[in-house]
């Protein structure tokens, strides 16, 4: 090969299996634990949030105050894995990711049949007959992420979530039949895996990246529809079970490395414009997130922006950033946001919306004198006469009244607003509500 299409291999083949090495290396950090926390639980176990976040919370970027988190890391290579979900009326989805990012489906738990459900995880190899009451959810991969999202109203609300949490759990098919699935076996802690999964990942070098990302695919294999993309960097000895080899990029192969690791989110997102959703002065990823087939820059840089995403039938996420005269927002302004009634966010049944601000220089909430980091369709707000809604934003109490006021930083912010359940007519005519400067 020249010197130009070793690059473009090597970056094909990082790109390819960015996300699988995200999704293992973020398994690695969240198994870490001799037993469940709130915060970690070993493989096979579900880990249960146990607040709502807020400004104090920075294990994440842009974090999410309006639900409360479940999940679980599975392994299905050596059995299957039972999981056990409530019905519940509120917003409550079990959302299933395969090791590449994409969801398998999303089970929402207001539609379940019974007052208990019983799920089978298994790969396609999995052929036993499943005991009464058992559905099966067949899995393209042996890793899977299991990402449970039960909404919060607030503070008081907690005990309630935390009472729908206590009827899930997770098993394995093995423990069930030797009548053991309550007993939850221990897991194992090491210094070195107590790391931040995306710096982990950038640290690696070339030979021990791609030694991890062939054994990954050997035990996760790539779906048949990815066929060409692997024949093309098994060029360089990536995929499932290949013995990397470095010698393979000539001479300046650790150049080639630390630029590719510099210049690909840059890459990824110049590539994925196709993919940006704009309305109006807010923007967000559209499809095929989450869904993405054969988009594998797009899937990277998801991996790096909003690592487990939903698809866009189940959120949206739009951000804004700037006002409607195309201005950054900053602190030393006042904003208005205002909806029109009708152009209030439409969503389906059980579906919610929220605003949340966002300090620009760290993607965390901001601390203010009220607790309050989001504005959403359960607040105690005062609507216009006309049914519309207008959203104070300013870093000091309006003089209108605090229940109006989302309270920004000083300096420069944002906003996500977060529509779960959205209702088609978002994707066809909705109109995202305006950022006025005062």
């Amino acid at each position: 090969m020249s010197q130009a299409s070793n690059k473009e291999v090597l970056q094909d083949a990082f790109i390819f299996t960015l996300p699988l090495m995200m999704v293992d290396a973020t398994c690695t950090k969240l198994t870490n634990t001799v037993s469940a926390t709130d915060k970690m639980a070993p493989i096979n176990q579900l880990l249960h949030a146990s607040e709502l976040v807020d400004a104090t919370f920075t294990d994440i970027v842009t974090p999410n105050a309006d639900t409360i988190y479940s999940q679980a890391f599975l392994d299905l290579k050596k059995d299957a894995v039972i999981m056990e979900f409530p019905k519940t009326d509120r917003f409550c989805t079990v959302q299933v990711l395969d090791a590449y990012t994409n969801t398998v489906t999303v089970l929402d738990a207001a539609t379940f049949e019974q007052k208990i459900n019983k799920f089978v995880f298994c790969t396609g190899d999995f052929d036993e007959e499943l005991p009464a009451g058992m559905k099966k959810v067949v899995c393209p991969t042996s890793m899977i992420w299991i990402l449970v999202r039960t909404i919060c109203n607030d503070k008081a609300d907690v005990k309630n979530v935390s009472e729908i949490q206590k009827q899930m759990d997770s098993y394995t098919m093995s423990q069930y039949k030797a009548g053991t699935k309550d007993v939850k076996p221990a897991g194992h802690y090491e210094e070195k895996n107590n790391f931040v999964p995306v710096q982990y990942i950038q640290r690696m070098s070339m030979e021990k990246y791609f030694e991890k990302a062939n054994q990954l695919m050997k035990d996760n294999p790539p779906a048949e529809e990815d066929a060409e993309m692997l024949e093309r960097i098994a060029q360089i000895q990536v995929g499932p079970g290949l013995v990397f080899d470095k010698k393979s990029l000539g001479d300046d192969a650790d150049v080639m490395w630390m630029e590719l690791l510099k210049g690909i989110v840059p890459y990824c997102l110049s590539n994925s414009l196709k993919n940006m959703v704009k309305n109006g002065c807010w923007s967000y990823f559209g499809k095929p997130i989450a869904e993405f087939g054969t988009d594998y820059v797009y899937r990277t840089l998801i991996a790096f922006a909003g690592l487990g995403a939903n698809p866009v039938s189940v959120a949206i996420y739009p951000k804004g950033e700037y006002d409607c005269s195309g201005e950054r927002l900053n602190g030393a302004n006042k904003y208005i946001m205002h909806f029109d009634k009708e152009q209030l966010p439409p969503v389906r049944e059980r579906g919610f919306w929220s605003v949340t601000a966002y300090d620009s220089s760290n993607d965390l909430l901001i601390p203010n004198e009220l607790n309050r980091f989001c504005i959403n369709d359960r607040s105690n707000v005062i609507y216009n006469a006309d049914g519309s809604l207008d959203i104070y934003i300013q870093t000091e109490k309006p003089e209108a009244g605090e229940e109006n006021w989302l309270p920004v930083s000083a300096g420069d912010f944002h906003f996500i607003l977060r529509i779960y359940f959205p209702d088609d007519v978002v994707n066809h005519g909705w109109k995202a509500p305006v950022i006025l400067k005062k």
